[in-house]
């Protein structure tokens, strides 16, 4: 998956209004949590 793609669903699942993690994203995409905080700050 590319990056995009996976900030796109990043924000799909935040806007879904469910609690997220980090660590549930990071499982989820099988990427580290600091890849996916940089994802959340380039996004917000």
């Amino acid at each position: 998956m590319f990056a995009e793609e996976r900030k796109t669903e990043i924000l799909q699942l935040v806007k879904s209004g469910k609690p997220v993690t980090a660590t549930s994203l990071s499982q989820r995409f099988g990427i580290s949590e600091s890849t996916v905080r940089r994802d959340l700050q380039e996004l917000f």
